[in-house]
């Protein structure tokens, strides 16, 4: 998280209006509602710790869950 947050950084600081999107996944154990819960709270997790710990402001940071929609690994 440290290199993407210090590239996030690098990018805010000359395109200071930049969003970046946060994208959180899941696997597909579990119910849809469930996994589609589950990756909206990991992509909060990680817009949460970019606003708290680096220099990212939450509003250039935007979050979708998907779910079981799009698995990495079917």
């Amino acid at each position: 998280l440290d290199r993407i947050a210090e590239i996030m950084e690098r990018i805010l600081a000359v395109h200071p209006r930049e969003v970046f999107l946060i994208e959180g996944h899941t696997d597909a154990v579990g119910s849809d509602l469930a996994n589609l819960d589950l990756s909206r709270q990991r992509a909060r997790a990680i817009k949460e710790a970019l606003s708290t710990f680096y220099v990212i402001p939450a509003a250039n940071l935007k979050t979708v869950g998907y779910g079981e929609r799009f698995l990495k690994i079917p």
